[in-house]
């Protein structure tokens, strides 16, 4: 765990074999809900194959999901996951990397930008299927919320209680109002991150959408040598986790 306020977070180092005299170490972000579950062992054997060639990789759980501390309820989730990614490109800057990639999916994108805007120890990111708006993704958990509702109707079940007034249930993953609020406030196009200066971004689009183009032409105004693509796989990613 990395003990970091206000939660630890649970974090796998990825070693390579033989650390590289110059090594670039990695933070792979995790997305949010049912994504990180689809997601989860591909984003793992990226992480193991990433140590293969050669930089050492740390895959993180955002507080209050996963395995690290905390609840989807508490106040400060934006800032808590934000504090996560930074807290893990410090911890690889203190053990040994002379530089530091983030890798994003979703949310993980878009809190990696956050993370990059308040200064962390960041050179390069790869944000893939990444909006330069909060409010589109929040506007995806919505629909998917209302979509999993629909599809699966089970008037015997047991169900659990209703999360408060404003949260958002998403298949079981819950967001809280402020939570919702954070995201839907957040645009990228407004974020100031000289740290990319000199820095490299793959932007990766969702299988036949491209990469947003606003983003793309926001960091490039930063200074950083931006690269896109269409990003192809995104749906087997999160398809069902015993498929993906």
């Amino acid at each position: 765990y990395l003990l970091l306020d206000p939660d630890p977070v649970l974090a796998f180092l990825h070693s390579p074999a033989e650390l590289p005299e110059s090594a670039t170490g990695v933070v792979l972000c995790p997305t949010f809900g049912w994504e990180d579950t689809c997601s989860y062992r591909s984003r793992k054997r990226w992480a193991e194959e990433l140590a293969e060639a050669g930089y050492p990789t740390v895959r993180i759980d955002f507080p209050g999901a996963g395995d690290s501390g905390g609840s989807p309820r508490d106040p400060g989730r934006l800032e808590a996951w934000t504090g996560a990614v930074t807290g893990a490109a410090s911890w690889l800057r203190d053990h040994g990397c002379s530089r530091v990639a983030a890798i994003g999916i979703g949310i993980g994108g878009v809190v990696a930008c956050r993370a990059v805007a308040g200064d962390a120890h960041i050179d390069d990111l790869v944000l893939w299927a990444v909006p330069a708006r909060g409010k589109r993704l929040v506007r995806e958990l919505q629909a998917f919320a209302r979509l999993a509702d629909a599809e699966f109707p089970d008037p015997h079940a047991v169900r659990s209680p209703s999360a408060p007034e404003g949260f958002l249930n998403v298949s079981g993953f819950l967001l809280s109002d402020e939570t919702l609020a954070g995201l839907e406030a957040l645009n990228l196009l407004e974020l100031p991150m000289p740290e990319l200066a000199g820095g490299r971004v793959l932007l990766l689009g969702r299988d036949r959408q491209a990469a947003d183009p606003k983003l793309k032409e926001r960091l490039a105004r930063n200074g950083a040598k931006v690269t896109t693509a269409v990003g192809p796989g995104y749906s087997d990613l999160m398809c069902g986790p015993q498929s993906a």
